[in-house]
């Protein structure tokens, strides 16, 4: 099959904040329109800052647990967190029953799994048995996590099936923007990106401005917003992790990777193999202070420059999403039949999906109520620092004023004191004396007028 008019549809498990996941989601429905096919998400809400950036992509998102559509409207199923379309389940129990209809065609379901932490289980083969009766291919974001979860399968029951390595991709866009021979000779604005800044990365940045190396963070402790080609282009390197260092290798911007897992620093022959294993997380690479990063990208700019050229050419055909997304679906093949592996799995099946939907549903809840939290905490603050503010411009005005009447009471002494020495002057016999010699002048004076 092809990709360039085929219809596909994506699972994801909510729209709301900016997630790793969810900008996968977005990124491949983009590119897949890009490439041709016509695409739909299903997602268990659509809501947040991550909406905005669907909707900016012109793409089609339906919210729920279920798809009128029926299952034979589709070329593929690109499933993120094992999660179908409830009415799906119902229909692969039919075809279990009684095979594909004359003239019909499955979709090829592709599971896509993007961590092998066990923090984020739902990156996991959880549902028992369901990739191994319907999977045409099942992809990993990396080396690391195909090890990792595939102890979670039935090893029998998944003989036969593909996997993948789909090493997160980049858009294609991010390459056109190219750094390359364009390097200066030291990097002079550097770039934090990541959503958990360990200490030593903020003791890095104060000592790389401390060198007149200009650093920005962005993220949650920074700036929150989309890393797009065009802020990557501002920056001569970036320190961060995951899927920002494809962004990076794309567009030939030196890379450290390094954030709270540790890491290897600037990408090198040495430690490229490493990074690719655990998806450029850092984990497997080393702690170091603050002082040392900080010496590191001043110090190793230049190689890490050297090299980000010398790959480029390499590194869009391999982490180019463009074609990752064509190589994977011309290779992938659906199945000609189903069958459940159990009496029973339906309804077994159907109850596990409907638990997961509504799980989903229910943490973008918890994660909106964080956020109205963190308003309501961040519009607290403001309004703190609002009346600490009117406080203490009340306290100088009061202190201006006191030292406004300490100023009048010395006035109107002076004032006293002068009109006391005038009064004396008045009563001086000389004062007298001077007033009746002079009294003569002013009558002519008067006269003549």
């Amino acid at each position: 099959m092809t990709v360039r008019g085929s219809s596909v549809l994506i699972t994801h498990t909510l729209i709301s904040n900016i997630m790793g996941s969810t900008m996968v989601c977005a990124q491949v429905a983009e590119e897949l329109q890009r490439m041709g096919a016509s695409v739909v998400v299903l997602a268990s809400s659509f809501t947040g800052s991550a909406r905005a950036i669907f909707e900016n992509k012109g793409i089609r998102v339906e919210v729920g647990e279920d798809l009128e559509a029926s299952i034979f409207d589709f070329d593929y199923v690109w499933v993120h967190s094992q999660l179908l379309p409830l009415s799906f389940v119902e229909q692969l129990g039919t075809v279990s029953r009684e095979h594909v209809p004359d003239g019909k065609r499955l979709p090829a379901f592709i599971f896509n799994h993007m961590s092998a932490l066990d923090a984020s289980p739902d990156e996991h083969p959880y549902i028992p048995l369901l990739e191994e009766t319907i999977a045409s291919a099942e992809v990993f974001v990396s080396q690391e996590a195909r090890d990792a979860l595939n102890k979670d399968y039935d090893t029998e029951a998944n003989q036969g099936i593909p996997q993948r390595i789909v090493p997160n991709p980049a858009p294609s866009i991010y390459a056109q923007s190219s750094k390359v021979g364009t390097h200066p000779r030291v990097p002079q604005r550097i770039a934090i990106i990541s959503n958990h800044v360990p200490p030593e990365l903020f003791d890095a940045a104060e000592m790389l401005g401390s060198a007149d190396v200009h650093v920005d963070i962005i993220g949650e402790q920074g700036v929150v917003q989309e890393v797009t080609p065009a802020l990557i282009a501002q920056y001569d390197g970036v320190i961060t992790i995951g899927k920002t260092v494809q962004y990076c290798m794309m567009s030939s911007t030196p890379v450290f990777v390094y954030d709270r897992f540790g890491g290897f620093g600037y990408l090198n022959d040495e430690n490229f193999d490493a990074c690719a294993y655990a998806n450029f997380s850092g984990r497997g690479g080393a702690r170091k202070n603050g002082e040392g990063i900080a010496k590191d990208v001043i110090d190793d700019f230049q190689q890490a420059c050297s090299y980000s050229d010398a790959m480029h050419g390499v590194w869009r055909e391999t982490y180019g999403m463009e074609h990752v997304l064509e190589d994977l679906f011309e290779s992938v093949e659906p199945r000609t039949s189903i069958t459940f592996p159990y009496p029973g799995y339906e309804h077994t099946l159907r109850m596990q999906m409907r638990f997961a939907w509504r799980y989903y549903r229910s943490w973008d809840f918890e994660l909106w109520m964080r956020a109205q939290k963190q308003h309501l905490e961040d519009e607290l603050h403001r309004v703190k620092e609002v009346v600490a503010e009117r406080d203490k411009a009340i306290d100088s005005l009061q202190a201006e004023m006191q030292a406004l009447r300490g100023d009048l009471g010395n006035v109107r002494e002076e004032l006293a004191k002068s009109a006391e020495q005038l009064q004396q002057v008045y009563d001086s016999h000389s004062y007298r004396i001077g007033n009746a010699l002079m009294a003569p002048l002013s009558i002519i004076k008067k006269r003549r007028r």
